[in-house]
């Protein structure tokens, strides 16, 4: 008999998590006598299939990842933990995408890449910049929004929440019937666990757990082995000769390699010889023995499995999930086994002497609930036990040597000045001793408001090409942006430098450096004919030709003209990936970092490319 209890007083703030490891075998069973029937045994078989995989498989997955407000403190330093992790276990012939949601959902893709180095890096950028700032939770819409990309590609979700779900049933049902896998990692400290496990097994998928300050490695890569493992459904029990239990706790809908499956059952008579889990594998059907125990030792004296046992039974039966059980006999049952239900009610009666009685009314006293430890960025619980923050390994972002990956989007802003959707912080509330020079003309400030110049959207927030353009007609050469840092700051999206950052930089097996991307790009979107063109939304593949052709020939004749340093094929690579371009969008090639992705058009928009 084990017994587990607190070593101190603290407060109940947080979930219990007890590990329990180097177990002799992989399956047990165990039995006591039931605290209520008389001739009644209550047994928990416990199973831990192993499903070997034929081979390894490569798997496409769609992350979504919990940006509201709730997940700020721990809960997002876990989580961008958890997610470098997911980026590292990415192999050859995987597929993925990159998304976030809280009252929004932003996309950091148009579909799903395929997992390069480029793509890799990329995406660990992204996770590098993650701040829970966007409000509340609504997971319906953001995986409405999510199952969207790609969607003639059989793909699973991997989501990363603490689990505080607005209208969870709505969204299970939605799930349900998209199609996708859910593969749930459950952040935080007292993540909801109910809602997370419910909208896993709902869609056939699976669900794991990360405390704070505990590795988030083994949960990844347990995760990661269930999307890589076969799925074995319609899960049965095989009891041994002559054994019929009055009642079995309902099977998961389907197992995993290294899956734990508990079944609660209640016998007349101990079991004499083993009970066998099988399953079907989704490929072919074929039955298979995935589990055996037999029991062996002797009944429990307490009562506590038998209330656990009955405990599953009222709610299994509350669900719907055992025949000829009716609501008042499940609250029955509550009652018999002393069960703290929310059909049952938990009472202390303090009975006083006569003269201690009060003599007025009882006062209505509001007590509050305690949050959990770390919750929405209150206090903190990573350093509660052993912290393994060490174990995350650092991501070496320094590929050139001349580029700065350290500057994220608006994050050389000051924090008043971020929102949770511009790319670029808000010039007009700032002083103009923080603002560079080439930014302090208020006439060269572009508007926000004008959808012509600047684009919101789930895949992108910044300035679109004719805005680009703008700038850089109204603004004098001198000014124009010369780092990729400047090019944030006149407002170009993130997506678009980590293209010119991470693709252009590194185009055909040469590295090229900052000033020189930069250069091309800016003489590239800085013609009078690109601006002209945008403008009046016309085709703009003569237009690259002709600059193109230009260029060539201001070199070959070494005329005045010809710009000292732009790189003829720089120039000509960038315009083979901008000529889908049009005024409000940047052409996909842009999200596929150059041709990375495999799937790259958004089911509801239509595909930018010529």
């Amino acid at each position: 008999m084990l017994t587990v209890s607190l070593a101190r007083q603290a407060s109940l703030d947080r979930d219990l998590v007890l590990v329990i490891d180097q177990l002799t075998h992989e399956s047990i069973l165990v039995a006591a006598r039931d605290g209520v029937e008389p001739d009644g045994i209550a047994v928990l078989a416990s199973f831990c299939p192993r499903i070997r995989a034929q081979g390894a498989a490569s798997m496409a997955v769609k992350v979504l990842v919990d940006c509201s407000g709730s997940m700020a403190g721990d809960s997002i330093d876990a989580a961008r933990r958890a997610l470098q992790a997911i980026v590292q276990q990415l192999g050859e012939g995987d597929r993925f995408s990159l998304s976030r949601f809280g009252s929004t959902v932003e996309h950091r893709s148009r579909g799903l890449w395929k997992a390069t180095e480029t793509t890799k890096l990329a995406a660990q950028r992204w996770v590098g910049s993650l701040k829970a700032d966007l409000g509340g939770t609504e997971m319906k819409g953001a995986l409405s929004s999510t199952f969207a990309l790609a969607h003639t590609v059989g793909s699973d979700v991997l989501v990363v929440t603490d689990g505080e779900i607005s209208a969870i049933d709505d969204t299970i049902e939605s799930a349900r019937a998209s199609g996708h896998r859910l593969f749930v990692v459950g952040i935080g400290c007292s993540p909801a666990e109910t809602h997370l496990r419910r909208l896993a097994e709902a869609t056939g998928g699976a669900c794991d757990f990360v405390a704070p300050g505990e590795a988030v490695e083994p949960a990844v890569l347990r995760m990661f082995a269930r999307l890589r493992s076969p799925r074995l459904s319609d899960l049965s029990l095989a009891w041994p000769t002559g054994v019929t239990p009055q009642w079995v706790s309902p099977l998961l809908p389907s197992v995993f390699d290294g899956d734990t499956v508990n079944i609660f059952a209640l016998l007349r008579e101990l079991p004499a010889g083993e009970v066998q889990l099988l399953g079907k594998r989704s490929e072919d059907g074929t039955a298979q023995e995935i589990g055996s125990v037999a029991f062996v030792g002797e009944l429990e004296a307490a009562d506590t499995l038998s209330r656990v046992a009955a405990s599953v039974w009222f709610h299994s039966a509350r669900k719907g999930g055992l025949d000829a059980v009716t609501p008042k006999v499940a609250t029955q049952l509550a009652v018999a086994y002393q069960l703290v239900t929310d059909e049952t009610n938990f009472l202390l009666t303090h009975e006083r002497q006569n003269a201690a009685k009060a003599t007025d009314m009882p006062e209505l006293r509001k007590v509050d609930q305690m949050v959990p430890a770390g919750w929405g960025g209150m206090g903190s619980v990573m350093f509660s036990r052993r912290s393994t923050l060490a174990e995350a390994p650092a991501v070496d972002y320094l590929k050139s040597g001349t580029t700065n990956y350290g500057d994220f989007d608006a994050l050389s802003a000051p924090a008043v000045y971020r929102t949770a959707r511009h790319a670029s912080p808000d010039l007009s509330m700032q002083d103009d001793a923080f603002i560079p020079a080439f930014l302090r003309r208020r006439d060269r400030i572009i508007d926000h408001q004008d959808s012509r110049y600047w684009s919101e959207s789930e895949h992108y927030a910044g300035l679109t090409p004719l805005g680009v353009s703008e700038w850089l007609r109204m603004t004098p050469a001198p000014d124009w942006p010369k780092t990729y840092a400047d090019l944030r700051l006149i407002g170009l999206g993130t997506w678009l430098v980590d293209w010119l950052e991470l693709s252009m930089a590194n185009h055909a097996g040469v590295v090229h450096p900052e000033s020189g991307v930069v250069e091309a790009f800016v003489y590239l979107m800085a013609r009078k004919e690109t601006h002209d063109s945008l403008a009046n939304s016309e085709g703009l593949l003569g237009v690259f030709r002709s600059t193109i052709q230009r260029l060539r020939e201001m070199f070959a004749g070494g005329t005045v003209d010809a710009p000292n340093s732009v790189d003829v094929l720089l120039v000509e690579a960038m315009a083979a990936v901008l000529n889908g371009m049009t005024a409000s969008m940047w052409p996909d090639g842009v999200f596929a970092l150059g041709g990375a992705a495999e799937v790259v058009c958004d089911a509801r928009e239509p595909a930018a490319l010529a």
